[in-house]
């Protein structure tokens, strides 16, 4: 596995997590907290690159922790992992999560304590919601599967993007 070479950030959940499992009781919210206030949108525990000093290297399954609404700007993109399912489990808050079945748009809230499963290749998105604060762990299978995800320009579903209902709620935030 290779080391992240976005060495700032990877000092920087390094130390975020250093200063969790300082905390009473290593804290996760003391994590989640300080990924938070530091911008850090999402922290992986174990992934195909070790993103921090804790990360386990695995080409079988990524974890990791993020919150909301600072992850908003990467998971509010339509994508979708032809190869991987990814599993949402909101352990704070609520999120909501649109997706495509069958080519409509699908609107599904994943409320605290329940779980999202996302099936190979369904295209999914977290809708931003403009001061709405969540946290879940999410899991992906099968990290060495190229391309590992497929994001809405260059999506083959529709011949023009402007087609898709996934893709029109996405472009309608841009608006707001």
């Amino acid at each position: 596995m290779e080391k992240w070479s976005e060495e700032e950030r990877y000092e920087t959940q390094s130390e975020l997590i250093r200063e969790a499992l300082a905390s009473d009781g290593h804290g996760l919210d003391v994590l989640l907290e300080g990924m938070r206030a530091s911008g850090e949108s999402a922290v992986y525990l174990c992934g195909s690159r070790v993103d921090n000093d804790f990360c386990f290297g695995s080409e079988d399954v990524g974890v990791l922790l993020s919150v909301l609404p600072e992850d908003n700007p990467k998971a509010a993109v339509p994508g979708y992992h032809p190869g991987s399912t990814e599993v949402y489990v909101t352990f704070q808050g609520q999120l909501t999560m649109e997706y495509l079945d069958d080519g409509a748009l699908q609107t599904r809230e994943v409320k605290q304590y329940e779980t999202a499963v996302l099936p190979p290749g369904q295209c999914h998105r977290i809708r931003p919601e403009v001061g709405r604060r969540a946290a879940s762990l999410v899991v992906k299978t099968n990290l060495s599967h190229e391309p590992g995800v497929v994001r809405c320009d260059d999506c083959g579903y529709f011949s023009d993007p402007t087609d898709c209902p996934l893709h029109r709620s996405w472009q309608a935030d841009d608006e707001e």
